[in-house]
């Protein structure tokens, strides 16, 4: 859903049908040219809303809304986000999402891409879990979580397990509270130099570049 809402919503802004996305905006009655342009821009996504939505719940809401006033596009794109922001469906979204971000380890449970790879996909969930969160008023992961949970998912792999507790040492010798942040900039680094090891033929970087990886980008 959210990479669908990411596109739709660029198209839509793109193609000057914005007020679409407001689920309180409504054209001033007074004005008769206000309200022929909005029910025109109304008619045309609810077009695009016949051809595109593919899924049982947005036939569903194509049907319903079809019945009601202009062919209300705007009441579909509404009751869409609701559904997955806010019903049964996205508290299970939820749900599955935490237990992923939980349990899953690279190296141990099928992922196909490289470490950095894994990093990315990784860092996604844990923002779209938030996003989850935060539209039904939880607060997000906070950032220490979210060190810990990614750490738990590379420890199968030695040189990005002991990222954390390198940084974790350096950090207490000098006094700095370790961020998110340069964690998951360390560990980016790491998952590189491991990436471009096995493709040029290496199974693991050598030890100049493996001390490379935890004397740089420690701090912010």
């Amino acid at each position: 859903m959210a990479q669908w809402k990411l596109h739709f919503t660029a198209t839509a802004r793109a193609k000057d049908l914005q007020e679409l996305l407001d689920h309180h905006h409504c054209p001033d009655p007074s004005d008769p040219d206000d309200l022929a342009v909005f029910n025109a821009k109304n008619e045309f996504l609810f077009s695009v809303f016949v051809d595109k939505l593919t899924t049982d719940e947005g036939k569903s809401y194509v049907r319903q809304h079809a019945t009601t006033r202009t062919f209300d596009a705007q009441a579909i794109y509404r009751d869409l986000c609701a559904y997955h922001t806010s019903s049964t469906h996205a508290q299970l979204d939820t749900s599955a999402k935490l237990t992923w971000i939980t349990s899953v380890k690279y190296g141990r449970d099928r992922f196909r891409g490289g470490h950095s790879a894994f990093i990315a996909y990784f860092v996604e969930q844990l923002r779209l879990y938030d996003e989850l969160n935060v539209t039904t008023g939880a607060p997000p992961l906070p950032d220490e979580s979210k060190r810990t949970l990614l750490n738990n998912a590379v420890n199968p792999v030695p040189e990005l397990r002991t990222i954390r507790v390198t940084q974790d040492t350096l950090s207490s010798q000098s006094n700095y509270t370790p961020t998110w942040d340069s964690y998951l900039s360390l560990l980016q680094t790491a998952a590189t130099v491991l990436d471009n090891a096995q493709t040029h033929g290496n199974s693991r970087p050598d030890n100049s570049t493996s001390r490379k990886i935890h004397q740089t980008s420690w701090v912010p």
